[in-house]
């Protein structure tokens, strides 16, 4: 049985077009691991949702 990460390259590298270079699939994996680590962060808690990161921001204004 293949891992998850397997799959996922596996996929990947069926949608690249035809004329797909190295570059390409290097890019597409990075967006991958990208993506996993924002999962990883989303899921431990270690990001501020927009709308608090934003007040959070504008508050440090009004404190000037």
């Amino acid at each position: 049985m293949e891992t998850a990460f397997k799959q996922h390259v596996h996929t990947l590298v069926d949608n690249l077009p035809a004329e797909a270079t190295v570059e390409d699939l290097m890019r597409e994996l990075h967006e991958l691991r990208s993506l996993e680590r924002a999962f990883a962060d989303i899921q431990a808690g270690r990001l501020t949702p927009h709308d608090e990161a934003k007040r959070i921001i504008m508050q440090g204004f009004r404190d000037k």
